[in-house]
């Protein structure tokens, strides 16, 4: 997962080279203006409000 915790922080990047697989079990949730790069491919975020799926409801506890 890629987000922007904070709005004084930047988007997110997650970087990973050298990385072998099947494409099978690839899940990753980018949000828009975080971007994930695997083995120099960029995929860049198009998610809205990960933070809240992450800790939310569905993913994880609901906060607050």
């Amino acid at each position: 997962m890629a987000f922007q915790k904070k709005p004084e922080f930047g988007g997110a990047t997650i970087s990973a080279q050298n990385v072998n697989h099947d494409g099978k079990g690839i899940y990753r949730m980018i949000e828009k203006g975080s971007s994930f790069i695997l083995n120099g491919i960029k995929s860049n975020g198009e998610l809205k409000d990960v933070e809240s799926l992450l800790y939310g409801k569905i993913y994880g506890k609901k906060s607050g």
